[in-house]
């Protein structure tokens, strides 16, 4: 099987990796053929087991096979085993998941790619350091370095090694006499003391250590010479040829043009974490309370090593370049060393600067706070340092490499995914982009549905057969046999908010390019609105919550659960608080467990794998209160019924239907009350905390959401659109930032950035008319909506 795609040679077939019995979390597959070296894409319903599929099976288990073949030649902590029968065919994982990024201000663009690192160690081995004495740029050589420049020199060549003496004195030059030595350069005069006097003022001193004819086997006498001036001087040499260039240079931490001594470079003294090399009154931050740091401009780093040159440009010019300019830099990165010592270095960089580039990052420096960055650098930056690594016969699983970026940027991801598989890896992406799955080799479909309705095999195959599959759920849309839409709102009131005009009680979407500050403008508009008086609701980014978090502890209907319980008349009986029916509390933690509801089974230097509890049957509470129930349901039936369930069962109960009902909406009814937050998929965090929040907010008048679509299938959006359409006939206006087509499409207003400028704002329609390359993109995604 062969196909192209834009000229793009794809899939040509290969070896298959073969999976049996998979039940990771819901799934239940009995067999999995997956083609190696080809782009494989796993679609389907939010909490359909995508995530589990991809990477609680297929990278967990491609990870811990590879970590399981190292540890016979030394211990390796090897991660428990996925829930599989057999694997066969399995290469070793690297994966990309969806993650919250690190709010530490230290981490930067430079660190997350490690490009810092790589110019540490450049700098450490190849950096020339201002001398502290006279001013010049001095970079110790090796000895290898040295040599090379005898083997530059060509046969014949008459050279003479000397070592200057610093400080340079009489009685340095008679102890020097009496060592042997008569050639000496005194004031810049050469001197033979077999023949001639010293001066009385001696202002400065070289001994000459050996005079050589370039011959061979001569290397091992200059090499003798090098060694000789390296004790005598402390470090600096100076290499004349007759009739060419004189060279001065040091073997130590000497200056060879003073003998001021020089500071050691070492990687740490060019990190702004490391006490060394950290700006001493910023502390390696850049900023001061919010301004940037006047001693060290936002760079960081001590003044002094600043000014440390990388091939004619100083760590200062380096660090304040773009990473457009950077690339150019490394591209004509030329060092006075030999060649097979810092190719490597660049060819890495290199890599990494041109992913970086390719992705439209170029404006971006190596100290941007990587927390500062939007969602699609991000994802982009990650996206680009993972897939410069140099390698073959592995398996990359992603999720969702198109989250945060507009249409016209997910065509260059596909091109860099592409050019892994053509490198011969085998990639799995999880996506719900028909632009992806088109584009794929091969597409796994899980459903119908999601939790215990989902984890079913519905689909295995070419995406044009998925095409002509209208009754499964992606099918579905490719086909054109189902489009969503939603009414259409003409609001004739409008508010004005930082400079924007936007229609009220209508949906608003903010589109454009990643960084071209979509995010900024919705925060620019909550805080001008809350100004103003306005109630305003803002959501964004995913759950933050504690690693043991359960859905019912983050609805916040937990409390109201054990309150229940501790009325009941068992536990009154038993004397039971509502402290008791917590396994977070002290009073009703399982002591076995201690509150976990697991154990971890460990067989030393071979695998470590957790098991439920078989005290507190997995619920992390004491065992004397399992048997308490309500209405009928002992405590680990009530933690084990969906939200649907749990919404008849306390139907009286508004403190708990009311969070239950918002997330049922939101079509997350089928999540278990005591189920982990971290066993849910991107897609259920993200309406999970939109159920939460809006609940919270119910009085604001202005809602503003930050990418609500992360992680949904497109059969997902209808409960989103269903939510959005309470919210506005309630006389709510949303503001949304988005570069989801179909919520571009089907917006009431649309307002199109680029650079930080809005160059459109207006009916979709009406965008629709421009010639605009996004607007021509969009044609890609129109046959899945209602276009009026």
């Amino acid at each position: 099987m062969t196909s192209t795609i834009q000229g793009l040679p794809l899939f040509e077939g290969g070896r298959e990796v073969r999976l049996e019995g998979l039940t990771t979390h819901n799934l239940e597959i009995r067999e999995l053929e997956l083609p190696e070296k080809a782009l494989i894409v796993i679609t389907g319903p939010s909490g359909s087991g995508k995530s589990s599929l991809a990477f609680d099976t297929l990278a967990r288990e491609g990870e811990r096979r590879y970590l399981l073949a190292l540890s016979h030649r030394e211990p390796i902590r090897v991660p428990p085993p996925a829930a599989l029968r057999e694997a066969e065919g399995l290469p070793p994982a690297v994966a990309l998941p969806q993650r919250i990024p690190p709010q530490n201000p230290r981490v930067t663009l430079g660190t997350a790619t490690g490009i810092l690192e790589i110019l540490r160690g450049l700098l450490a081995k190849f950096g020339e350091r201002p001398c502290p004495g006279c001013g010049h740029l001095v970079r110790p050589l090796s000895l290898a370095e040295a040599l090379a420049l005898y083997e530059r020199l060509p046969e014949g060549t008459r050279l003479v090694v000397r070592a200057p003496i610093y400080p340079p004195s009489l009685a340095a030059l008679s102890y020097l006499q009496g060592e042997g030595f008569s050639r000496f350069v005194v004031n810049g005069t050469a001197l033979d003391l077999t023949e001639e006097s010293p001066p009385e003022e001696i202002r400065s001193l070289e001994a000459v250590v050996d005079r050589l004819l370039k011959k061979k086997g001569e290397r091992l006498r200059y090499l003798e010479a090098l060694r000789l001036a390296e004790r005598l001087s402390g470090g600096p040499v100076i290499l004349e040829v007759r009739q060419g260039p004189l060279y001065r240079f040091t073997l130590g931490q000497r200056c060879p043009y003073c003998g001021e001594s020089l500071p050691f470079l070492s990687p740490g003294v060019f990190s702004y974490n490391h006490p060394t090399g950290a700006c001493a009154l910023c502390q390696g931050l850049g900023e001061i309370e919010g301004r940037v740091c006047p001693q060290c401009q936002g760079l960081r780093l001590r003044p002094e090593i600043l000014e440390v040159n990388l091939s004619g440009r100083s760590l200062r010019q380096i660090l304040s370049a773009r990473l457009g300019e950077l690339e150019e830099l490394v591209q004509a990165l030329e060092l006075p060393a030999p060649e097979d010592l810092w190719a490597p270095f660049r060819r890495r960089l290199l890599r990494l600067l041109q992913r970086l580039v390719f992705l439209d990052l170029g404006h971006l420096a190596l100290l941007s706070p990587f927390h500062q960055l939007s969602t699609g650098e991000r994802q982009r930056v990650e996206l680009a340092t993972l897939l410069s690594l140099e390698i073959s016969g592995a398996l990359f699983v992603l999720d969702e490499p198109g989250l945060g970026l507009s249409p016209l940027e997910r065509e260059k991801i596909l091109i860099l995914l592409r050019e892994l598989v053509l490198s011969g890896n085998t990639v799995v992406v999880v996506e719900h982009d028909p632009f992806f799955i088109r584009s794929a080799d091969l597409v796994v479909e899980l459903g119908p549905g999601a939790g215990r309705e989902g984890g079913k095999l519905l689909f295995c195959g070419a995406p044009q057969e998925l095409s002509r599959r209208p009754e499964l759920p992606t099918g579905a849309f490719l086909s054109g046999a189902r489009i969503l839409e939603r009414p259409r709102r003409r609001s004739r009131k409008f508010i004005e908010l930082s400079g924007v005009r936007l229609p009220r009680e209508a949906l608003s979407v903010i589109c454009g390019p990643s960084g071209s500050g979509k995010t900024r403008l919705l925060w620019r508009i909550q805080e001008e609105a809350q100004k103003e008086g306005w109630a305003v609701l803002g959501i964004e980014g995913e759950i933050s919550a504690p690693p043991r978090a359960l859905v019912a502890t983050y609805l916040g209907v937990f409390e109201e659960l054990r309150k229940l319980l501790s009325l009941t008349p068992r536990a009154r009986e038993l004397g039971l608080r509502p402290a008791h029916f917590s396994p977070f509390s002290r009073e009703g933690r399982c002591s076995a467990c201690g509150g976990r509801g697991e154990k971890t089974l460990e067989i030393p230097g071979v695998l470590s794998t957790e098991v439920p509890c078989e005290e507190c049957q997995g619920t992390g509470l004491r065992p004397e209160v399992l048997p308490v129930t309500y209405r009928g349901l002992t405590v680990p039936e009530i933690l084990d019924l969906t939200l649907t369930e749990a919404l008849s069962v306390f139907s009286r109960v508004a403190r708990i239907t009311r969070p239950l009902s918002q997330a049922e909406t939101l079509g997350l009814g089928y999540l278990r009350l005591g189920q982990p937050l971290r066993t849910l998929s991107g897609g259920e965090k993200l309406r999970l905390r939109l159920a939460r929040e809006l609940l919270s907010g119910e009085g604001a008048e202005l809602i503003l959401l930050d990418l609500p679509t992360m992680g949904l299938h497109l059969a997902d959006l209808t409960g989103i659109f269903k939510l959005f359409e309470a919210l506005l006939s309630s006389g709510k206006t949303l503001i949304v930032a988005e570069n989801h087509p179909v919520l571009i499409l089907l917006a009431d207003h649309l307002l199109v950035l680029e650079k930080g400028r809005i160059i459109f704002q207006g009916l979709p329609r009406d965008f629709w008319k421009s010639e605009h390359p996004l607007a021509v993109k969009l044609t890609f995604y129109r046959s899945l909506v209602q276009w009026d």
